[in-house]
């Protein structure tokens, strides 16, 4: 009788939560998708990387189109003619796993699945090799610190899937990779973001750790509020404080076992609605307001005004800084399963691109008639009601 009073709690303020944002939406707060007629992407894909060039163009790299099934194409969506434009092949397939990172220089370092690196060179609007790492890795955490060299940190070993506590670092001057300060935890699937003080956080499915570029040394790790296997985001605020929103989680004792980068196709994963957040000063974590819905594999985009919007597979929800709270946003114009991407464009609308249907990503029996997505759609903030 206890358990079944806790769960008519939670389902009620689950139930005043999306009320909250029902009204928030009817007083002025809602949104409005509006298909502005973006063409559909020449190849339906998942797990792909999406960059802002600084002409203001979007590159997308790679993923998968059908399950287990990776690309080397990449296109371009020109967003002054509105079309989209091939960009060539990357020299090695990029599938699910790698990361684009744009560099200072307006290059995008583009790393995951094999030793191979290579760059996006968007003067030439060709792909060019750089320097190779020490060992190939894939679902590895990276970011860009304040000198404008790249640390990538943990990911898996792409055949094996064992996990690893590696990291080095990439010199964009040299082309050139140089080992770091080895990770207390194995980290894989797991995200990273550079902190207001120049140190970068890598958060895990039990534990964080920070890298101190100036000593390349990690902390001693600090517990997570929650437990995840990946598919969450991890997003630095105005305040300096850090987000960790969504996931997959398991219950029992197979959350222990279970992880990797196909926690999403495992059956007994279930997305949570919970967010943690980290105060970089007292190197601690707390829980923070909840998500709407529960969300694994989504995607988070800043709108220029600094608000983070989260994309999910069928909706979306901002998060209002000022009073802690997410509000829903009308829902997408159809369900992307995961694995899309949401990149906010020069215009202050979002570009949303890929995912998967055709299969239930819960049900490991479907994964072979997942198929990718071609068509795209934009997100305009600024739309007027209806």
């Amino acid at each position: 009788m206890f358990n079944r009073i806790i769960s008519f709690k939670k389902l009620l303020i689950r139930l005043l939560a999306m009320s909250m944002a029902l009204m928030l939406m009817a007083c002025g707060g809602g949104d409005e998708v509006i298909d502005t007629g973006a063409p559909d992407i020449a190849l339906g894909r998942w797990f792909h990387s999406a960059t802002l060039l600084n002409n203001g163009n979007v590159l997308i790299v790679g993923g998968e189109s059908k399950f287990r099934t990776s690309t080397k194409t990449a296109e371009i969506f020109n967003t002054s003619s509105g079309a989209w434009e091939s960009a060539g092949d990357t020299l090695v397939k990029r599938g699910e796993g790698h990361t684009a990172t744009l560099l200072d220089n307006g290059n995008v370092l583009i790393v995951g699945g094999s030793e191979e690196v290579e760059i996006y060179n968007a003067s030439t609007g060709t792909f060019e090799a750089t320097g190779s790492m020490e060992k190939a890795r894939s679902w590895h955490a990276i970011t860009k610190l304040s000198d404008g060299k790249i640390l990538v940190a943990g990911g898996q070993d792409p055949g094996s899937r064992k996990a690893k506590n590696t990291a080095e670092i990439y010199d964009p001057s040299t082309g050139e990779w140089t080992k770091t300060g080895d990770m207390q935890e194995d980290h894989t699937t797991d995200d990273m973001v550079l902190l207001d003080d120049g140190r970068a956080l890598i958060a895990g499915k039990k534990f964080s750790e920070v890298y101190d570029p100036d000593t390349g040394e990690w902390s001693s790790p600090s517990q997570v509020m929650k437990q995840r296997l990946g598919g969450y985001t991890l997003n630095k605020i105005s305040d300096g404080t850090v987000l960790m929103a969504g996931g997959g989680v398991v219950k029992g004792a197979r959350a222990e076992k279970v992880g990797g980068a196909l926690a999403s196709h495992d059956a007994f994963l279930v997305k949570t609605m919970k967010v943690d957040v980290y105060n970089p000063d007292a190197d601690t974590w707390a829980d923070a307001t909840p998500l709407l819905v529960g969300m694994e594999n989504h995607d988070s985009t800043y709108l220029s005004d600094g608000t983070l919007i989260m994309v999910s597979d069928t909706g979306a929800e901002k998060y209002d800084e000022s009073q802690g709270l997410w509000v829903g946003l009308p829902e997408l114009l159809i369900a992307r399963n995961f694995g899309h991407t949401a990149t906010t464009l020069a215009n202050g609308k979002i570009l949303i691109v890929g995912g998967n249907e055709g299969a239930n990503p819960f049900d490991p029996s479907t994964n072979n008639l997942m198929v990718g997505i071609t068509r795209v759609e934009i997100y305009d903030p600024n739309a007027p009601l209806d």
